[in-house]
């Protein structure tokens, strides 16, 4: 522990004030007490603190600042911007209701507070309670009101308008009543997902040493779990603070009945429930917050002087800490460090999901700015909206160091291109032993950070094994055949990955994996929907098949797979799966009882579309030339052959849907037959303006056509190509993407560039193949593509 000398503009000694980390650079404090306990003033002025320079800096602001107010509570939203609600103004009188935000996105000196307008009934002036964010969620608990503290549950999302706040309605058993309390989000281990309050004073002033872990489910019930203690629980305190590392829970601080009683700084692992102490942290009514692993405290009382504020800061590093005791050495060093301001895994759907900085030219909003775009639809509800920017992964030169996100205009991005719920737990032995088939998969391919192919290129899972998943997927699909699916908002979009497993774990490197294992899983918010053509053409089809059946076996509700062209017999045999199967498990293709032929099966039971809450259409190809709304697909049954010999019309309508795609906007005509696949179609504005005005939906998302970014409109403003495999064929040098789409269905685009790290093809791509696919003649691009998929 040590001191931070103040520089710049400090701010005066202070308690009851708040600090909040709004960027990896920044922290605001806002209002407090000045002056002896006694005998102080309450104040309302705001500052900025340089988490990289370490000096304060007072802020000047424009609009409506909150009153000044003690024992509020604030907490960041999106990225420069900060909340905050409630506090007592002194003489025993609350602030107002009033949610406040400040908005910092165009710089210190453009800084506006703004109160945000919330119809309904509010949570009322209170202070000593807590507020948090679990995007897109505020999370509002405890205090004093008018009379004895509280524990109610007030929540508002942030990407809801008009704004409203809403009591949660709870069952079984809640915490006593308190303020002066803690909340914490944790990000890991067994409390993973939970909002975590402790301690805080009752009404009859007793101090609480409770522990409870609040839970929201993917269904939106709520609940309260009480922690588990080892040997014992923390000592008991309020006006204290504290924060998550990884798993570990610190308290930091805070007092007791007695005053100048030292506290110990505390450690509860939520993994073993085990509790240690270290050094006192001898202050109260402070105000604390982490930035990567350095614990900041300013301000408060010292436990020596209690009339008296104090105003330093004082720095604690949490790792250093940590590592100091060997009970927790081993953990501390595997735990990621939150980056910056500690935006940490949410319970249930509350998501966390990618944010939009402001420009200092575009329009404000109460709380939530939302990105410059055009609106595809006008026909109802929210509109789906292309984002303005793309999320571009990139890697060091050599490929050999951590690879780094930055957001990239649209306009912007060709020059860049140059270099569930909880999984359930089984209820009887068959979904026991389908579930350990599938861990069992998951357990060995899914390592996003670490996977390498193997250098003699053998398969890691044994041939007997993989015939056990197909049986179990094939059995899933079997249960409830459907040609349609219809995933949740939020959900990440994935189109043609062709066998190139890596690109796969790199995505799910970037940006959270479909795994209910922190830190970075996110199965528990996100759905996930693959466009098809899983296998060929790449070396590593079978690790891309057998995680997505498996995680589909695992997670049947969030994982959603859809048909491809090359989820079929004949085209996965020509074009090397085929070939993988019998180099990689010595299987025979030709066999009715091969591997390959049991994958071949499993293919006729993928759905041939999704409908995304009626406003985004999904489909390999394109929407063909008679389909008027996605329910039509309920027609055709589940499994379905493309055989020669397949029945006609069912085969006829699925051909359509996987291969066809817009032409050119000024075609003679609107429709016109495929030159290569007579039962698909090549289609105009027309039929695309036909379809969104009888199906009502706004946007139609395919996952076939190559694009040099990974994404393009093919020249039209209804419809989106994402494409998920870097450098196609070996020789495209094109970037791969996948598409996140929000609740509010704003789509984002998060793109990676290729490695060029050489890798055996197990068969180029001959150009009588390539005939085979949709003329580039017949379709334009934004994007021009150098091979067609």
């Amino acid at each position: 522990m040590e001191s931070l000398p103040a520089i710049g503009e400090p701010p005066s000694a202070r308690f009851g004030h708040t600090v909040a980390v709004v960027s990896k650079t920044k922290a605001i404090l806002f209002g407090g007490a000045v002056g002896l306990a006694g005998k102080y003033t309450i104040v309302g002025d705001t500052f900025a603190f340089d988490l990289v320079l370490k000096r304060w800096r007072r802020v000047s602001f424009h609009g409506q600042a909150p009153s000044p107010r003690a024992a509020h509570a604030a907490c960041s939203v999106e990225p420069n911007q900060m909340v905050l609600y409630g506090g007592a103004t002194g003489g025993g009188a609350l602030a107002s209701d009033d949610l406040y935000l400040l908005d910092l996105r165009g710089g210190e000196d453009e800084a506006r507070w703004i109160i945000v307008p919330a119809l309904g009934v509010t949570p009322g002036g209170r202070y000593g309670h807590s507020l948090s964010f679990a995007k897109p969620t505020l999370i509002l608990y405890g205090g004093c009101g008018a009379g004895d503290p509280v524990s109610d549950i007030w929540t508002l999302n942030v990407e809801r308008s008009p704004y409203m706040w809403t009591r949660v309605n709870l069952k079984g058993n809640s915490p006593t009543p308190r303020a002066y309390h803690s909340a914490a989000l944790c990000s890991q281990g067994e409390a993973a997902g939970m909002l975590i309050i402790f301690g805080g004073r009752s009404a009859d002033q007793t101090t609480l040493d409770d522990t409870w872990g609040l839970r929201r489910h993917r269904d939106g019930a709520w609940d309260w779990t009480r922690a588990p203690y080892a040997r014992r629980g923390p000592t008991g305190r309020f006006q204290h603070s504290a924060f998550f590392f990884g798993h570990f829970m610190l308290l930091i601080g805070g007092r007791s009945a007695t005053l100048g009683t030292p506290l110990p700084t505390e450690v509860y692992d939520t993994e073993t429930s085990d509790l240690t102490s270290y050094p006192t942290f001898p202050r109260f009514r402070h105000a604390s917050w982490l930035a990567d692993s350095i614990l900041y405290a300013h301000a408060g009382f010292e436990q020596s002087s209690p009339e008296e504020p104090v105003d330093s800061i004082v720095r604690i590093d949490l790792e250093a800490l940590l590592k100091s005791t060997p009970a927790h050495a081993q953990a501390v060093t595997s735990l990621k460090r939150p980056e910056g301001r500690q935006l940490q895994r949410s319970p249930g759907p509350i998501v966390l999901h990618a944010s939009h900085e402001k420009t200092k030219n575009e329009p404000s909003s109460p709380l939530l700015v939302k990105p410059k775009s055009t609106p595809v639809s006008n026909n109802k509800g929210p509109s789906v909206r292309l984002a303005d920017h793309a999320h571009v992964a990139y890697s060091s030169p050599d490929h050999q160091g951590p690879q780094q996100v930055k957001i990239v205009a649209l306009d912007q991005l060709q020059e860049t291109t140059h270099r569930g719920s909880p999984t359930k737990q089984p209820t009887d032995k068959s979904a026991e032993k389908t579930r350990k088939i599938a861990k069992a998969v998951i357990d060995v391919l899914l390592h996003p950070k670490d996977w390498l192919p193997s250098a003699d290129g053998s398969f890691p899972i044994p041939r007997e094994e993989v015939s056990k998943l197909i049986a179990a997927f094939t059995s899933l699909m079997e249960k409830s055949p459907t040609a349609l699916v219809r995933p949740r908002t939020p959900l990440k979009v994935y189109g043609s990955l062709f066998g190139q497993f890596g690109d796969l774990l790199r995505f799910f490197d970037m940006w959270g994996a479909p795994s209910d294992l922190p830190p970075d899983g996110d199965i528990d918010t996100m759905d996930y929907l693959f466009l098809g053509n899983y296998a060929v053409r790449g070396t590593n089809g079978l690790e891309v098949l057998c995680l997505l059946f498996a995680l589909k076996l695992l997670h049947p509700e969030q994982i959603h797979l859809l048909r491809g062209v090359y989820e079929e017999e004949s085209l996965a045999f020509r074009d090397g799966f085929a070939q993988e199967c019998a180099e990689r498990l010595a299987d025979d293709p030709q066999s009715p009882d091969s591997i390959f032929k049991a994958f071949a099966r499993s293919f006729e039971l993928l759905p041939l579309a999704a409908d995304i809450e009626s406003h985004i259409f999904c489909v390999h190809g394109g929407i063909g030339s008679t389909l008027a709304k996605p329910s039509d697909l309920a027609k055709l049954k589940l499994p379905l052959s493309l055989a020669a010999d397949a029945a006609a019309g069912p085969r006829a309508a699925a051909l359509d849907l996987l291969w066809s795609q817009p032409g050119l906007a000024d075609a003679e005509e609107d429709i016109v037959q495929h030159s290569k696949i007579p039962e698909a179609t090549i289609y105009g504005p027309e039929r695309i303006k036909d379809f969104v005005k009888s199906s009502g939906c706004d946007i139609i998302i395919t996952g076939r056509d190559l694009e040099a970014n990974g994404f393009g409109n093919l020249n039209y403003a209804n419809i989106m190509n994402v494409f998920s495999a870097t450098n196609f064929a070996g020789k495209a040098k094109n970037s791969a993407a996948m598409l996140t789409i929000r609740k509010d269905y704003e789509i984002i685009p998060k793109t990676i560039h290729p490695s060029f790290v050489r890798t055996k093809k197990w068969r180029d791509v001959p150009e009588e193949i390539e005939s085979q696919h949709p003329s580039s003649k017949t379709s334009r691009r934004t994007s021009a593509a150098p091979h067609e998929s």
